[in-house]
């Protein structure tokens, strides 16, 4: 196995439009490696992916899925921005997924903003198991917020959340959709999901079992605020959540969401995420998360005109074409925290120090050919 490789500021501009490729692709069989302050956008079915690997660490990546025909391989195949798949003993911190495009006409694949999932594929390693979703967000983005799938292979074991964000999606919130066992979401909020905010299938030929769902928040969901079965839950407590068809938990003691990185608890009845701080080697330390690492970097590429007008994500192409970010004109952290409406606070309650200075001279891009 590929193994030991460090990976740090770097971005990567998708340009294989139809046979199956990925951005920013980790794998396969890559071990003990770190990819950290990276960055994903352009053609590819995926924008970011670990596939096949054992004790990787990825921190600090801003992806998003723009485009993919994929009329060469197989064009309905699912579009996730970042996925963790049929990787083991791995950790994926501050990731921010946000802004996929609707599928292009005529295709009907999948989406999910963040996903946990396993397959029977030609990789040394089967199913993820001991992965650790940390301290991340999925925003506007199509299909599915977060997403957790079994596939044919071995089942999904152990996957941990803590500290997630899934917000402003059309489908569901968190799905876990089959085959899995030990998933743990924790301190998580779920809001603006088009349908139910946290939903487990309820089919048992794909068995999801003792799963654990605590200090979680689902905020006005256009459905239920869960769907699961009794068989499916080792654990189910301490979480508020509501949605306009029912299952509502507990909504008194739901946050005040003046800003969604930073919910406003009820003592002793906290639920939902706070994302303020860095994770790093899956540790919350006390070292501040904001402002975004080269922000300004990320910014100049994955809004670049140009690039944004070659994978189509313009407004005249319709609603959902224009990413959100790019159209607001402001600086990432900026436009996360002022996503609800509210005026950003000020620095001094978010951060220490002055942003991290830009190392770059000029901007960098890595185009991946078909």
């Amino acid at each position: 196995m590929t193994n030991n490789i460090k990976v740090l500021k770097s971005g990567g501009f998708g340009s294989s439009n139809f046979s199956n490729c990925v951005v920013f692709n980790i794998g396969n069989n890559v071990r003990d490696s770190l990819f950290e302050d990276i960055w994903a956008y352009g053609f590819g079915r995926k924008a970011l992916q670990a596939f096949g690997c054992m004790r990787i660490k990825i921190r600090r990546a801003v992806v998003r899925y723009d485009y993919w025909d994929g009329s060469k391989y197989k064009p309905n195949d699912p579009r996730p921005t970042f996925s963790g798949y049929n990787t083991h003993d791995s950790i994926f911190e501050n990731v921010i997924a946000l802004d996929s495009a609707p599928n292009p006409p005529d295709r009907y694949g999948d989406q999910d903003g963040i996903v946990a999932s396993g397959n029977e594929t030609p990789v040394n390693i089967s199913g993820s198991r001991n992965n650790k979703y940390l301290g991340s967000i999925s925003l506007d983005n199509f299909g599915n917020g977060i997403a957790v799938s079994g596939g044919s292979g071995e089942p999904t074991t152990e996957i941990y959340f803590k500290d997630m964000i899934s917000w402003g999606v059309p489908f569901f919130g968190f799905n876990i959709s089959m085959n899995d066992n030990g998933t743990v979401i924790t301190n998580t909020t779920i809001g603006m999901a088009g349908l139910t905010g946290i939903r487990f299938d309820p089919y048992p030929q794909y068995p999801i079992l003792n799963e654990k769902i605590t200090q979680c928040f689902v905020y006005n969901c256009k459905g239920n605020g869960y769907y699961y079965q009794e068989s499916q839950m080792a654990q189910f407590e301490n979480n508020t959540g509501y949605g306009n068809s029912g299952n509502n938990y507990e909504p008194e003691y739901a946050p005040a969401m003046k800003y969604f990185l930073k919910p406003e608890m009820k003592p002793g009845k906290e639920r939902g995420a706070e994302i303020i701080y860095r994770y790093v080697d899956g540790v919350l330390t006390d070292e501040h998360l904001w402002p975004w690492p080269f922000e300004d970097l990320i910014h100049e590429q994955m809004c670049n005109a140009d690039d944004l007008a070659k994978v189509h994500r313009i407004a005249a192409n319709g609603t959902g074409w224009e990413p959100g970010w790019c159209k607001s004109g402001k600086s990432l952290t900026k436009y996360l925290w002022e996503y609800l409406g509210n005026p950003m606070p000020p620095y001094s309650e978010i951060y220490r120090g002055s942003p991290s200075p830009n190392p770059f001279s000029a901007p960098i891009s890595i185009l991946l050919q078909d």
